[in-house]
This record gives structure tokens, sequence and C-alpha cells, in this order.
């Protein structure tokens, strides 16, 4: 499922859930496998006609993502943050700060002081700034080369994502008949978008503007693809959900400043809340309270970037 053939050495076999691979070799039991949970007492169940052929099953309510394979994320956050003074100085002195996308830029595995690996180098790329590289639904995780350095920002698969991005059908049967009412398999595409050179998610301010730039160039370039790729393979009510969580105290787990990309593909649509906040949105315009109101100590507005497209909180 590769759009390239690459040195065996060069490859690695995705142990369960890694980059959002289910298969033969490394399926296990339904425990370790994600699940799209609705809330019983808000949530319909539907039944459509699709393209007046097709019955069709959805749920319609409230959810959750329930992944096991989130807990195993690495932590790069530093037990202490360092002042911005101490951060100028680093990127000035040019001294890496290493962290687990180190090994994907430099094409291998990266270590601390100890001599413990931080990073293995194998990904799946997406998008090289605007470049497409793998295809969304390879299954075959690989070192790259080293990126050069006129590149802004990679896209690549999650590696420990909320929902399975490639199964194999016999299994994804075999789940089918062993979920509870009220649940289904968690199906879609994870992306995280990170720029070349380390810069610190927690410090806006010392991010060039061409850099973030580039982030939300390949994120794009990313999605397009992955979307075009789910209708070539029949999916469709395709949802895309692009954010950041910058941070432990909205679940970040890495210094280096990111994106993501939930790209849903069960099939359900939005869920009810997040369709009433899209109602409530629309019919506010001006007046939206998440575009006026403040928070935090330092009463800080929501919203951080306003474009003719896109308003972002």
């Amino acid at each position: 499922m590769s759009d390239k053939k690459y040195p065996e050495t060069e490859q690695y076999k995705p142990h369960l859930m890694e980059w959002g691979v289910v298969s033969e070799d490394n399926y296990t039991n339904i425990y370790e496998i994600p699940v799209k949970r609705w809330d019983p007492l808000a949530t319909v169940f539907i039944k459509t006609k699709e393209f007046g052929l097709q019955e069709k099953k959805r749920y319609y309510g409230h959810y959750s993502y329930i992944s096991p394979i989130r807990g195993k994320r690495p932590s790069g956050f530093r037990e202490s943050i360092p002042k911005r003074s101490e951060l100028e100085k680093e990127l000035m002195e040019e001294l890496a700060i290493k962290d687990v996308f180190l090994a994907v830029t430099e094409g291998e595995p990266v270590y601390d002081e100890l001599g413990n690996q931080i990073g293995d180098g194998f990904t799946i790329i997406i998008t090289e700034d605007e470049m497409r590289r793998d295809n969304p639904f390879s299954d075959i995780p690989h070192r790259i080369e080293r990126l050069p350095e006129r590149c802004k920002a990679i896209t690549l698969i999650n590696r420990y994502p909320s929902m399975v991005r490639v199964i194999n059908e016999k299994i994804r049967a075999q789940i089918k008949g062993e979920l509870p009412s009220g649940s289904k398999l968690a199906q879609g595409i994870n992306l995280v978008t990170v720029s070349r050179k380390f810069y610190p998610a927690l410090d806006f301010e010392s991010i060039p503007e061409e850099i973030l730039h580039g982030i939300f160039l390949s994120m794009k370039s990313a999605i397009l693809y992955a979307v075009e790729e789910a209708i070539n393979k029949d999916y469709y009510d395709i949802i895309v959900t692009p954010f950041f969580n910058i941070g432990r105290m909205v679940g970040g787990s890495q210094p280096r400043i990111h994106s993501q990309v939930y790209i849903d593909l069960s099939g359900d649509g939005h869920g009810s809340r997040f369709e009433s906040h899209l109602k409530a949105f629309k019919e506010r315009g001006d007046n939206c309270h998440l575009c006026t109101s403040k928070h935090g100590e330092e009463n800080y507005s929501r919203m951080v970037l306003e474009t003719e497209y896109w308003i972002y909180f």
C-alpha cells in the first residue's frame, strides 16, 4: 500500500495500532483497538438509504474516541520550562533540542545525553512542505533521508493515533461482531504537522511567521491528499478536524510546535455537540461568544488568528 519501495533495513513492521495499522501479524484482542463510543443517553440510531440502494446504520449524538495506544505516546516536555532568554540562547547557538521528531527530520535514531533512544526515525510522511510523499493509506513505516534545510514543515501519520487507518478485512469483521452496542471501530487518519527545525510550542513569539505559514500549507496539502485517497476508497461523510493542542494542560505531549488533524472515516458525520457549535457560530455572527470572550489571569483573547476563511482559537 506504499507508493515506493524502501530497503528492508529501512522499513519497520508496526506493532498493534502504531500508525493506525491493524494486521494479522500484530492483532491481539479487541481491548487494544480504538473505538468510537456513543453516550446511550444522548444518542439516536438512524438507518438511511445511501444513494437509494444500500442501507446504512448511523449514530447521531455525543461520542468519545477511546484509544489505548494514546497512553504510550512519548512525552518530551521538560520538568521545568526554560525562560525565554534560555530558549533564545539555545536557538542562537544552534544547539539541537532533541525530541522524538528530530529522529524523523534527520532520518536516523536520536539519543539523549545518557544514551537512551528518544526516537528511531521511522515514519510515514504524507507531505514535505506541500509536496506529496507517501500514500495516506500506506502501511510501511520507513526512515527518510535527512530533510533539506529549505524545508519548513512536514506532515506525518501520527504514530499513536485515536483511529484505525489500515486494517485486515477479516479482523475488521471479527471486531465488528465483538463490539458492544453503541460502539464502533474508530476509523480514520490522524495527521501531525511539525516544523522542520525545532521551535518551542510554548513560546509563540519566537516562531517566525514563515514557519507557521509553512505548517498550515503542509497541513492543508496533506488534508487534501488524504481526503482524495479516502474518496477513492469509497469513504464519504468525511469529517476533518484540524487543531493545535499546546502544553500539558490541554493534553499536549511534545514541546516542538505542531498541529494535528483528525480525519474521521466512520461515516457518521458531526456529533450533536459539534454540530450545535457550528450552528450557534453561524447564527451569532459578530456576536460569537468565542470571538469576544477572554480567558486566563491575563485576560487573553480566545481568538489567535482570523483570516478570510479561518478563525483560530
